[in-house]
């Protein structure tokens, strides 16, 4: 805010083109007074989920509030672009049919273009800490929603084939398992959340 400030006050504001990336918990009065001085602003919202599945992996945030902001930036008369982007994980992998229904719903009803990437560390946190029949399941997961909610081709090139593909190229890890077990059931009380309810039939094969 205040390098923003910064450029304003020194007058360079409406030569720059801006972009931002937000968690969007936040869109107040005074973020919204500070980019409309600028030539362009366009946001790409890192959002990792919806519902509990975002609950879950942003804590303390609420998926509510992180909506209405989602959709206020979105429909900003001051904002020339916005897009989603989504980091995959083992959490929003094992709960996919929690969170991508939104994103279908919002990209079909808003327009708004979608985005994947793939977590990177560490490793206890890899795709490589899920067993391979865990795997097989959350690929069929991926397809019945596909199926389901009937996705066209944009819809299938952005979630299906990549996460078809991050399931049957990555090589099971039972070290990062094991650490990965031991990290979540520590974090899970550390912040009050759990990722048994979030997807407790995955949680029971996995941690039982």
């Amino acid at each position: 805010i205040n390098f923003l400030k910064y450029l304003v006050e020194e007058g360079n504001a409406n030569n720059i083109d801006l972009h931002v990336t937000t968690n969007a918990t936040n869109f107040n009065k005074n973020w919204q007074e500070l980019i409309k001085n600028f030539n362009k602003v366009n946001v790409q919202i890192s959002c990792d989920g919806a519902h509990e599945t975002y609950e879950y992996i942003r804590v303390p945030a609420k998926w509510n509030h992180i909506e209405k902001n989602i959709k206020k930036i979105f429909y900003s008369e001051l904002i020339e672009y916005t897009n989603l982007i989504t980091v995959i994980q083992p959490a929003n992998l094992l709960s996919l049919k929690t969170w991508i229904p939104w994103f279908i719903w919002f990209h079909r009803t808003a327009r708004c273009d979608l985005e994947v990437s793939i977590i990177d560390s560490p490793s206890h946190f890899l795709i490589s800490v899920l067993p391979d029949d865990i795997k097989k399941d959350i690929a069929s997961d991926m397809y019945e929603l596909s199926d389901e909610y009937k996705f066209d081709d944009y819809e299938n090139e952005l979630y299906t084939q990549p996460i078809i593909s991050l399931l049957n190229n990555h090589t099971f890890d039972p070290t990062s398992f094991e650490q990965f077990k031991k990290v979540t059931n520590i974090l899970d009380k550390l912040r009050g959340n759990s990722l048994e309810k979030l997807a407790p039939e995955y949680y029971k094969r996995m941690f039982n």
